[in-house]
């Protein structure tokens, strides 16, 4: 960002820092360990919540720092509602290309495998279920909630069905789970050969693991107790930031914050929270599959509604800008995921408020801007007010906007009382008046 001539037009500096240095403490705590204590080497994971970019991270980056480990068994503790279907692919593909054995547990009571979940629980080498739990419900669905296309729906049946046969687990009622939105009870689950087992807390589990088949070959040694840990404070906060519509509208008011405290030096406000709001939508984009196509018209944008301040007309180019936010946000997040995109109608409104809010608020700043600097008492000037001591000669006063001033008369006039009007300012401030005009 240029600099900018005047010492308030670095106001958007110490906001700046502040994110950045927020950002970079965030990335620092990036990395957990999940490693249960005791026992045979051991990562125990939890995941929590919708499946999305973040969720895929955090799993491959476990995987990746289990195997570096040398651990043996990888746990799953897995209570979620489902999610993207590309950030599950790749959970299922690391999960499968892993060395060690793994498992997942989904617990405790009241959690569920839903969705996406589903694929997950068929990816792994055993399955437990705690008593009050429930998988399936897994056919894919668009971000508005619709059935998808039946060739979309029998490409995840097949490919779910086939993850679960290949870790020994019943395909065809896997398959039934997408093609028919099946969802089983834990108790049905294991009649099904969906899972493996009804396991009630950790400590069971762990028992539960010992002696079970290993991917390798032979059997698991104990795991030890089980310390599920889940995804660090930054990728909790990543997580937040990765919904589309969430960036698109951080993204809009940190340029027109940036935007407004380039034509107000200053002003402060509008600098830091634009730069705060920036920020964290770049942090957003950074899981998203974002286009510059994107981007590029978002910045088209935002340079349309400043020329539109600038150059006032008939509102051709607030227009203009405001269509090229709309379209922004349309083109702003792409990838084939239908779950992952950002809503019509809220980059309609978002962008036609922002826009007309950034084109008001700057024309107001531009018109102070540019209003005449009232210089020592000359705003006085035409004000009106009423005879406070009689004036006579140079002697008297006059009491205007609630204040007293020295006052003498206009050629000379000498006025009792009454209502006043100011016609000069002299030396030391003294007011020349008149008497007002009815």
């Amino acid at each position: 960002m240029p600099s900018r001539p005047t010492t308030g037009g670095r106001a958007w500096l110490p906001g700046a820092l502040v994110s950045l240095v927020c950002a970079t403490i965030l990335i620092a705590l990036g990395a957990a360990s999940a490693v249960s204590a005791g026992g045979t080497p051991t990562t125990a994971v939890a995941i929590d919540g919708d499946i999305g970019p973040v969720t895929a991270e955090f799993v491959e980056r476990s995987i990746r720092n289990a195997e570096e480990a040398g651990d043996e068994i990888f746990v799953i503790r897995l209570d979620t509602p489902g999610g993207l279907v590309t950030s599950m692919r790749d959970i299922v593909s690391d999960i499968r290309s892993a060395s060690f054995t793994t498992v997942v547990w989904i617990g405790p009571d009241g959690a569920r495998a839903g969705s996406a979940g589903a694929f997950i629980t068929a990816a792994a080498d055993h399955v437990a279920m705690a008593p009050a739990t429930n998988i399936g419900s897994a056919t894919p669905i668009s971000s508005g909630g619709q059935d998808l296309d039946r060739k979309i729906i029998n490409d995840s049946a097949a490919f779910i069905a086939s993850v679960a046969e290949a870790t020994g687990h019943d395909g065809e009622t896997y398959r039934r789970m997408v093609t028919e939105g099946l969802n089983l009870t834990a108790s049905e689950a294991l009649e099904a050969g969906v899972s493996d087992a009804t396991i009630a807390d950790p400590a069971e589990l762990a028992d539960w693991i010992t002696g079970r088949a290993a991917r390798g070959g032979g059997e698991l040694p104990p795991p030890g107790a089980l310390e599920f840990t889940g995804p660090s404070f930054f990728l909790q906060v990543l997580q937040i930031l990765s919904n589309p519509n969430l960036v698109f509208l951080l993204l809009l008011v940190g340029v027109a914050g940036i935007g407004l405290e380039l034509f107000s030096p200053g002003a402060l406000v509008p600098g830091v929270v634009g730069v705060i709001a920036l920020v964290l939508a770049l942090a957003g984009l950074t899981v998203l599959p974002f286009t510059w196509a994107g981007l590029a018209l978002i910045g088209l944008g935002v340079a349309l509604l400043g020329l539109e301040i600038l150059v006032p007309g008939i509102g051709a180019l607030a227009v203009g800008g405001i269509v090229a936010l709309t379209l922004g946000g349309f083109f702003l997040v792409g990838g084939d995921d239908p779950g992952q995109s950002i809503s019509r109608p809220l980059v309609i409104a978002v962008a036609a408020a922002v826009g007309a809010a950034f084109v008001l608020v700057g024309r107001r700043v531009i018109a102070a801007r540019r209003n005449p600097v009232a210089i020592g008492g000359s705003e006085l000037i035409g004000a009106r007010g009423d005879v406070a001591s009689p004036i006579r000669g140079d002697e008297g006063q006059v009491r205007v906007n609630g204040e007293i001033w020295g006052a003498r008369g206009a050629d000379g006039a000498e006025l009792e009382s009454g209502p006043i009007e100011v016609v000069a300012v002299g030396e030391n401030l003294t007011l020349t008046v008149r008497a007002a005009p009815e």
